[in-house]
């Protein structure tokens, strides 16, 4: 969201974090959700990797932040706001919409007999 005077804002007119997502990307997931206050809490949680109870002053309330975040989990709405995004990064590489491969890497690690 932006301001009068053009700079980057959150909902409650404060300078944007930078885990905000940009007024390009809102686009995009505003037919998912309208709870833009929500997502940027969910972000900036994910982004920092603070506690909930941690959350800056100015975010929902952690109980509204967390309970969203779990029921988005549950019902697949983080996916629906998850793959639009991906594709825009994607298209913006100039590579395709979807993965087409997968690199998956594994590694041994030795254990010592008493460990468990």
């Amino acid at each position: 969201m932006r301001s009068a005077d053009g700079q980057q804002v959150s909902a409650g007119l404060s300078p944007a974090r930078p885990s905000d997502l940009s007024d390009e990307a809102w686009e995009l997931i505003r037919p998912v959700t309208v709870s833009w206050e929500i997502v940027n809490a969910i972000l900036n949680q994910a982004r920092t990797g603070c506690q909930w109870r941690y959350l800056p002053h100015g975010l929902p309330p952690k109980s509204a932040v967390h309970y969203h975040f779990a029921l988005w989990r549950d019902d697949g709405s983080a996916e629906a706001i998850h793959d639009p995004l991906r594709r825009q990064v994607r298209e913006m590489r100039r590579r395709h919409e979807d993965p087409t491969a997968v690199v998956l890497d594994s590694q041994s690690v030795r254990a010592s007999t008493n460990a468990p």
